[in-house]
């Protein structure tokens, strides 16, 4: 068999560096082990498909670097916001599960931890809906196990989570009911309530009443950090955080100015 040597050196290894080596192993191992390729192929489709996507996430990686991944992700700063929502459904999944899995792996293996992280997904129903699990998504199962294991035994390795979501009855029953600490908006689905009903610790029958009737900025707070739930007003100083998630107001926009 011939071989081959190159004398090309990199600086950098980038995605498709990383396309390259993989269709290099698939035909090795193809080969050498005589593996059926249509065991392997679709690995390969399911790459060159989304390496547009993966090449508006992942970074080049530079030879000689070996950050772990706290360094890689946080660098010098305590608070890391990663927006994925310009990616594909699909994508957002596989992201939002391997960083918060890197994560949660890196501090369960610290001996003697003193710091804690905080994961905090919004709009939690895309990543964590019990609806995938009943269309047998691989990506989806594989995603929920992961924060299912997370909210379940991160605490004494100090990893804790907070979801995010408009819709609570599409998140997993098991997610639900291991939050220990609720603040809840306005809800008016009838759906939503129950399940707030059926899992929210000493909420009684006045607050959830008050569910469909609370005013923008106004959250029912309870849990275990509560003696009893609380209504509480929310206010935000605009001029220093500025939410835009706000309604739009229709009038204002329809409403046109008079020509003089």
């Amino acid at each position: 068999m011939d071989r081959y040597i190159t004398t090309e050196t990199k600086d950098s290894f980038t995605v498709e560096d990383m396309g390259l080596l993989l269709n290099i192993t698939h035909l090795y191992r193809t080969y050498k082990y005589n593996i059926n390729e249509n065991n392997t192929s679709p690995l390969i489709g399911r790459f060159n498909s989304n390496k547009k996507e993966f090449k508006t996430i992942f970074l080049p990686y530079r030879i000689g670097e070996k950050k772990d991944v706290m360094e890689c992700l946080f660098e010098d700063n305590n608070i890391l916001v990663c927006d994925v929502s310009r990616a594909k459904k699909d994508i957002r999944r596989i992201m939002v599960t391997f960083l918060c899995a890197k994560l949660y792996k890196y501090f369960v293996n610290i001996k003697g931890n003193k710091f804690s992280v905080h994961l905090v997904i919004d709009e939690a129903h895309n990543y964590l809906s019990a609806q995938n699990l009943d269309k047998e998504d691989a990506i989806a199962k594989t995603c929920i196990e992961t924060f299912e294991s997370i909210i379940k035994e991160g605490r004494k390795f100090g990893v804790f989570l907070t979801m995010a979501t408009q819709r609570p009855s599409d998140i997993t029953s098991t997610l639900l009911s291991q939050a220990h600490n609720y603040v809840i908006h306005k809800l008016v689905n009838p759906r939503d309530i129950e399940i707030m009903k059926n899992t929210v610790p000493f909420i009684d029958e006045m607050s959830i009443t008050m569910l469909s009737i609370l005013s923008p900025g106004q959250a029912i707070f309870s849990g275990t950090a509560f003696n009893r739930p609380n209504i509480v007003q929310i206010k935000l100083d605009d001029s220093r955080t500025k939410v835009e998630s706000a309604t739009i107001k229709l009038m204002d926009n329809w409403r046109r100015k008079k020509k003089c």
